[in-house]
């Protein structure tokens, strides 16, 4: 009667989680079996160092009544076999939050889980709090950092945890091919009919992808505070709204680890990734808005920016600036070279990306320091004090990713440069790098296209090295008695 129990329990894991050579795998957080922790290899690829056995995301939308708002939810369970010592660096995770104004996105219901057999036993060691820490990144990113304790050969991670964000346009993208094996992916997306975003799927692996879409009925009650609306209750009413909502189901199975080539750009380019961005928003008896419908868009949204176009014109402090580092220089290069040469010899880069500035370009002049729009806004705003013709130019650095030109939006950008027109020429300029002579720009910066911001002449702009660039290192080392050096 017991086994016939445990045949009958079998089937109905069968039911509930995923295939892995043979075996069912209940995807159930806190379900992990025996088969998984005695696992040696991984089928896909035998010299895998780990494997992921699943990995699910769930992003929908609910309405909440304290900000009268509604909710972007990203909810993710992802569990990962160690087969190898070397793999042991797929248990540290870095989760990046959004963060503008009172605006932000919030961690929630972080759970973790190591797995180890140990006397013929599954032994579990849950992430504590104590093994989470957080960092500003820069003035709009904060990453929550983690390490699953007691990670060995062998053991399985389980992790799971919640995104509640803001910002309609920072939907969730889903990563389905990764640096290691992937057994099953899943992204399951319920979109009110009040939100339109456009989809597309990147890379070049060759994976095959499952798409279902189908209609689901949602209802969301909406509350406002009024105290002369007619059939309130001291001074709340609410009334519910139906949408019609749109739910997309993608699965893959088996999905190869991503293998990085020599000289390649950003892994991102050529992973298998679903990317959303927001199109428009229409509620109910509303106007729509547009959130993508041209570049010239872009370009007035970012000018129109505090930290990014309103620090472009010269303050009083940064004409002063400007005075002291051209000194006696006559002609427009030579003004040019001074005011460059002045900003990578005095100023440090925080090693910080991004377009925006941090605070304003005063804090920056008093503190030599900055990220890297501090210090190449600073670079335009001085350049525009002399009188130089300059414009700003926002790129996507070879970490983020080539630029999608079919899709106008500002996050396709993380960095900016200034262009430069003297006598006709125009030249690139990055005073982040100490050594780096003027018209060059650094190694992440070369991923292909740009964009000029102009309010009357926006435009696309091809990003190319100026010429061959040499570095040589000279070290003088000593060898100690006990064979140090």
């Amino acid at each position: 009667m017991r086994k016939l129990i445990k045949i009958a329990a079998t089937f109905v894991i069968l039911f509930s989680g995923v295939s892995a050579w043979g075996q069912e795998i209940n995807q159930k957080f806190g379900k992990v079996s025996e088969f998984e922790l005695n696992m040696k290899t991984c089928e896909i690829d035998t010299s895998a160092d780990a494997v992921v056995l699943f990995d699910k995301g769930y992003t929908y939308f609910n309405y909440d009544e304290m900000t009268k708002d509604f909710k972007l939810n990203f909810e993710r369970n992802l569990r990962i076999k160690i087969l190898k010592k070397s793999g042991i660096e797929n248990a540290t995770f870095k989760i990046a939050l959004y963060k503008d104004g009172t605006n932000k996105e919030n961690l929630q219901n972080i759970k973790g889980v190591t797995y180890n057999m140990e006397n013929g036993k599954i032994a579990k060691l849950k992430l504590e709090k104590k093994d989470i820490y957080t960092e500003e990144e820069s003035e709009k990113i904060e990453n929550v950092n983690f390490s699953f304790p007691g990670v060995a050969e062998g053991s399985v991670i389980e992790l799971t945890y919640v995104i509640q964000s803001d910002f309609y346009y920072n939907f969730q993208n889903w990563q389905i091919q990764k640096k290691i094996p992937v057994v099953y992916s899943e992204y399951y997306t319920v979109i009110p009919e009040y939100f339109k975003y456009q989809l597309h799927v990147t890379g070049y692996e060759n994976v095959k992808i499952d798409k279902v879409v189908d209609q689901k009925p949602e209802d969301f009650t909406i509350g406002d505070k009024s105290p002369n609306h007619p059939g309130s209750t001291r001074g709340h009413f609410s009334y519910n709204i139906h949408s019609l909502s749109e739910s997309v189901k993608w699965t893959a199975t088996k999905i190869p680890a991503f293998k990085t080539e020599a000289y390649m750009t950003s892994e991102r380019n050529f992973m298998t990734e679903i990317v959303y961005e927001l199109e428009s928003i229409q509620f109910p008896n509303q106007l729509i808005h547009f959130y993508t419908d041209s570049w010239k868009k872009i370009d007035e949204r970012l000018l129109e920016s505090e930290h990014f176009g309103k620090q472009l014109n010269p303050t009083n402090k940064v004409k002063d600036l400007t005075n002291e580092a051209i000194g006696d220089a006559q002609t427009p290069e030579d003004k040019m070279n001074r005011i460059y040469n002045y900003l990578t010899q005095n100023y440090i880069w925080t090693k910080i990306r991004t377009k925006y500035v941090d605070e304003n370009l005063s804090k920056v002049i008093k503190e030599k320091k900055g990220n890297s729009a501090d210090i190449n806004i600073l670079l335009l705003s001085m350049l525009r004090a002399a009188g130089i013709k300059v414009v700003p130019v926002v790129l996507s650095t070879r970490e983020n990713g080539y630029l999608n030109t079919a899709y106008p939006t500002i996050a396709n950008f993380d960095y900016v440069v200034v262009q430069a027109n003297i006598n006709g020429k125009s030249i690139l300029l990055d005073a982040t790098e100490k050594y780096l002579p003027a018209g060059y720009l650094p190694f992440h910066c070369l991923n292909g296209k740009g964009r000029i911001v102009d309010a009357a002449n926006g435009s696309e702009i091809e990003i190319v090295p100026a010429g061959d660039r040499n570095m040589s290192e000279f070290q003088t080392l000593t060898i100690q008695p006990n064979g140090d050096i």
